[in-house]
């Protein structure tokens, strides 16, 4: 609770200049995670992700702005499967995980329609999983890593933006297999891609034909 107390007071001045909204697409592109458990000693399992679906709301205070500094803010849903590379006699599970991605971005090429930068990105998740063998497995934790992007402005209020990032995270949880409870930790590492479709408002506009790729006005 307290890092979550501390992102909320870091990011609350960047929303009130909040200056663009939309929906956020992600994809788990490669994702892995190792979990050490209390009950067995020396002992690690190892799971790998497969996407099926993500879906999030997202907020952005310099699509296209001249400023270089932008915040990004996503609340995200995204499900996967998991399967153990060596867990003998677990099948795989299902995966949902509730993700806070926070974004600081730092143009670096920067015109009046396009904009790619690089940045730092915090992650804050919580996860269950479930399957025929675990009734559930449930988790949260927080992760670090770096990410580059771009945004396109195509109409005057209207813009498309995408990400890639590699990040890792800390993870803690417990299970419930075969009705017996076990505690664990452990790390998850991977990337990561969005896609973006932006709806801007704050920023200060110009001409059509300055701003967008598309020569019309919505």
């Amino acid at each position: 609770m307290k890092i979550l107390g501390a992102v909320v007071v870091l990011v609350i001045p960047y929303l009130l200049q909040a200056v663009s909204f939309g929906l956020s697409f992600p994809v788990d592109i490669t994702q892995t995670q190792r979990l050490s458990y209390s009950d067995f000693q020396d002992v690690s399992y190892e799971y790998q992700y497969k996407h099926l679906a993500g879906l999030g709301i997202v907020l952005d205070t310099n699509v296209a702005k001249e400023e270089t500094f932008g915040y990004r803010v996503a609340l995200e849903y995204t499900l996967s499967e998991l399967k153990s590379t060596n867990r003998r006699g677990v099948d795989s599970l299902r995966k949902h995980k509730y993700n806070i991605v926070n974004t600081f971005a730092f143009g670096v090429i920067q015109e009046p329609y396009f904009k790619w930068w690089v940045g730092p990105r915090i992650n804050i998740e919580i996860e269950h999983a479930s399957g025929s063998d675990i009734s559930y497995q449930n988790s949260w934790g927080w992760g670090f890593g770096a990410a580059t992007g771009v945004n396109v402005k195509i109409a005057k209020r209207i813009a498309l933006a995408a990400d890639l990032a590699y990040q890792g995270k800390v993870m803690f949880g417990g299970e419930s297999y075969q009705d017996q409870y076990s505690v664990f930790s452990g790390t998850s590492k991977g990337a990561t891609a969005h896609l973006y479709l932006l709806f801007v408002f704050g920023e200060t506009a110009k001409p059509i034909k300055e701003a967008s790729v598309i020569d019309e006005s919505l």
